[in-house]
């Protein structure tokens, strides 16, 4: 697979079209990032308030990435749903995931326990849904994505792209184990590329983020 090809043909798409939805997440992102650091790091209430806000930014960016389509588990809601979310996605417990770089040296996702606990936030995702598994790896997924920032969106794209190296799986704990490997595998190609979508577009998007638009793309081409 040609990274730095398949990165670079992403970037296109959201450097020309800044309403298109691939700048969705970055909307989506700010948000989160900045309610977390007023709630987790500042020790601000979670209002009402800041519930409904994020809810919505939440639901807009799930909504354009096609998780309210029908027959998906959100069609029939609104983004009302997604508010008793908000009390887990903003739990200090999860602080330790923040944007976490599995490229940095010494990093063991296994060892450091983050699987255990990103799998233990998809569940709660799931709970809040009244254990719902249609589409749940994806909602999951993209959920967390777009919040903690270390999974990968595993919508149809990303899923046949990870087929196509051998490394599609259905739930969190297997999914995200390969994805760490494949990211473990790729580690100097990742660091090129987050580097030059930083440099060239000054964004600071996470590993999974970047893997993530790679496979994405690679799995809409083929």
């Amino acid at each position: 697979m040609e990274f730095e090809k398949n990165l670079a043909e992403y970037m296109a798409k959201w450097d020309n079209e800044k309403s298109d939805r691939m700048r969705s997440y970055d909307y989506c992102k700010r948000s989160f990032d900045d309610y977390h650091k007023r709630i987790v790091e500042d020790g601000e209430k979670l209002t009402e308030e800041i519930k409904d806000d994020f809810a919505r930014s939440l639901y807009c960016f799930l909504a354009s990435w096609g998780m309210v389509c029908r027959g998906s588990l959100l069609s029939e809601k609104s983004y009302k749903s997604l508010i008793p979310l908000c009390k887990n996605l903003f739990d200090p417990y999860y602080k330790p995931l923040k944007d976490i770089n599995p490229l940095s040296d010494g990093f063991d996702m296994v060892k450091d326990g983050q699987i255990d606990m990103i799998c233990c936030l998809a569940k709660r995702i799931r709970d809040s849904f009244g254990a719902d598994d249609r589409s749940s790896l994806t909602l999951c997924g993209k959920i967390i994505m777009v919040t903690y920032g270390c999974a990968l969106g595993y919508d149809t794209y990303v899923n046949e792209a990870l087929g196509a190296m051998g490394k599609r799986h259905y739930s969190m704990r297997p999914a995200i184990e390969e994805t760490y490997e494949l990211i473990s595998t790729e580690k100097q190609n990742l660091k090129k590329a987050v580097e030059w979508v930083k440099n060239k577009y000054h964004v600071d998007y996470t590993v999974f983020k970047i893997l993530d638009m790679i496979l994405w793309e690679y799995g809409k081409d083929h």
